[in-house]
């Protein structure tokens, strides 16, 4: 039962964090997803290395996801200047 307690809570302060960093600014959402695409990559990296036969670089795939996501968010939210 003290796992689901702090599960749920967890999930909460996740949501209100969400809710207010969409409500904050845009760069402030795009900062908070850019920190969560690095972490779950970061994690994605570790368990192929872990459980699969491959040897991927943890540190590269990670700015590679974090630096394609903010390429498009910025693109996406005109933060970005592009020619058209």
């Amino acid at each position: 039962m003290n796992n689901l307690i702090v599960r749920s809570l967890t999930g909460v302060v996740f949501v209100a964090v969400l809710v207010s960093s969409i409500w904050f600014s845009p760069i402030s959402f795009i900062g908070l997803f850019a920190l969560i695409t690095g972490l779950t990559t970061w994690e994605f990296s570790t368990n192929v290395n872990r459980y699969a036969d491959a040897s991927v670089n943890r540190f590269i795939n990670t700015v590679a996801a974090v630096y394609l996501f903010l390429a498009f968010a910025g693109y996406c939210a005109d933060l970005v200047p592009s020619k058209a």
